[in-house]
């Protein structure tokens, strides 16, 4: 059995009470690397449904289906809702529009 599922949490306390925004991905560890560019496991981890690994991958395609791409757009959707119900303007990320810093998702709210 070769497979795997990846997980990003994203925990946020606010006004005493925690919130968790999860994105996960499953696939396959592959028996040998595939692809020189991404991050840690990218060139042994395959998606289910993908002939590539992360590695091969390019990055709109990568972060379209990534765990940590996942996660950080449902923590700034649900920032969003809560401050623009307030008044307050909040910019929304997409999963494509990621900045990519040393391969960490970063953004400014």
């Amino acid at each position: 059995n070769r497979s795997a599922k990846f997980r990003t949490i994203i925990s946020l306390i606010i006004d005493g009470k925690e919130l968790q925004f999860e994105g996960s991905v499953e696939g396959d560890i592959l028996t040998k690397s595939k692809g020189v560019g991404g991050f840690g496991y990218d060139p042994i981890f395959q998606p289910i449904g993908y002939s590539k690994s992360f590695s091969e991958m390019n990055l709109l395609d990568k972060n379209k289906i990534s765990h940590r791409a996942m996660a950080v757009n449902k923590f700034s959707e649900y920032l969003a809702r809560r401050y623009e119900s307030e008044g307050t303007r909040i910019v929304k990320l997409a999963i494509g529009e990621l900045n990519l810093l040393n391969n960490c998702p970063t953004f400014i709210i």
